[in-house]
């Protein structure tokens, strides 16, 4: 009995090693709950399988940064990967974020469908920042990042307290918004945009400081808005939130990384994409679903504000690309956005085939993935 222990223990003790010699990643997700920890869930054990243990990473969902701190947080080591938001940081990510304030020209793309629409700009812009775009990646660098992949909601719906979905059922609406480009659409149609974060949204409406929130139909679920939410218009005003890195890694830990760990963490990157999207998709359906069995109506746009809408967007795409260059200093910014539409158009092209998590990672894997040089990336 007692060699028998003898050699369990010995046993034991030899695969020690192998455990203890995993290096503990911590990833700090500025959500609560929803796709976008459920997603980065799956990426720390893709991680942890692709590096056959070497890596080891710990999901903490908005307890250790929140988005304020997290490009700071990121940079300085708090945290190995965070879910870093570009738009929180105007001036640090301007290429980042113009050509992520250029959603709405999804409205102009006929035959597109929500689903396409997330899973085309998510491949879009995982493929402009990490390929075509080297003043994105020296905006990481000089954040001492690495941007690893691309986050993406689902197209932004119209939640409202009574039913908006004409010219003028907008009129003199206030509207909460998040982003410049949506705040323009609102007033454009005579509405009165509010500017804040998406999680004062609950309080707004109810307490009818706003009478409609712009926000992805998942919302409805994650920030429990279909307590207040009476009616929803599901193809308004369009567009949909890109800006930032998903799991934006802290550029000493990554040089610090061994090749094959590093195609580890890029491979899993690619999943990471493909979750949000997918899980992103998923929630956002559930949550219509249950809106609708739960008595909110769900609404189509008019023709005329449809109509307007895109009228808007024309407009817009020019006035977003003069801003970046002059506010911002952003060079050849016209060039840039062509360059990223184009790419958006081939992903618009792949969308549809693109049915399922697995068949839209082996296309990021194929088009961006694959011809990333871990050995100079983000170098």
């Amino acid at each position: 009995m007692n060699k028998k222990i003898k050699y369990t223990a010995l046993s034991l003790a030899l695969t020690l090693p192998s455990i203890a010699s995993a290096e503990r990643l911590n990833y700090a997700i500025g959500f609560t709950t929803g796709s976008f920890v459920d997603a980065g869930k799956v990426f720390a054990e893709e991680v942890k399988k692709y590096s056959e243990g070497d890596l080891d990473i710990r999901v903490f969902p908005l307890s250790l940064l929140n988005f304020a701190e997290m490009s700071d947080g990121v940079g300085q080591g708090m945290a190995d990967f965070g879910t870093v938001l570009t738009p929180y940081f105007p001036e640090s990510y301007p290429n980042t974020n113009m050509v992520a304030d250029l959603s709405m020209t999804l409205m102009l793309k006929e035959g597109v469908s929500h689903e396409q629409s997330t899973v085309a700009y998510a491949g879009a812009m995982a493929e402009y920042v990490m390929l075509n775009c080297d003043d994105c990646q020296v905006e990481y660098k000089n954040e001492n990042q690495v941007f690893t992949s691309s986050i993406m909601t689902t197209p932004y719906t119209l939640l409202c307290r009574e039913k908006v979905a004409s010219l003028d059922d907008i009129s003199g609406k206030k509207v909460r918004v998040a982003a410049a480009p949506w705040a323009r659409w609102v007033e454009s149609l005579g509405g009165s945009p509010i500017v804040m974060s998406a999680n004062e949204s609950y309080e707004a409406l109810s307490q009818g400081v706003v009478d409609c929130d712009i926000q992805a139909a998942a919302q409805l679920s994650s920030l429990k808005l279909s307590d207040i939410v009476t009616d929803v218009t599901v193809n308004i005003p369009g567009g949909l939130f890109s800006g930032g890195g998903s799991a934006n890694m802290n550029l000493s830990k990554w040089n610090k990384q061994s090749s094959a760990n590093k195609k580890a963490i890029m491979t899993a990157s690619a999943g990471l994409v493909a979750s949000q999207a997918f899980e992103g998709i998923e929630y956002a359906k559930k949550a219509l679903d249950s809106a609708k069995n739960n008595g909110i109506a769900l609404h189509e746009a008019d023709p005329d504000l449809t109509n307007r809408t895109q009228v808007f967007v024309r407009k817009d795409l020019e006035g977003i690309v003069n801003e970046y260059a002059q506010k911002y200093s952003v060079q050849d910014a016209q060039k840039k956005a062509a360059a990223f539409i184009e790419i958006l158009n081939e992903w618009e092209i792949l969308a549809p085939d693109l049915d399922s998590r697995e068949s839209f990672k082996d296309a990021l894997l194929d088009r961006v993935y694959s011809k990333v040089n871990v050995n100079t990336y983000g170098s």
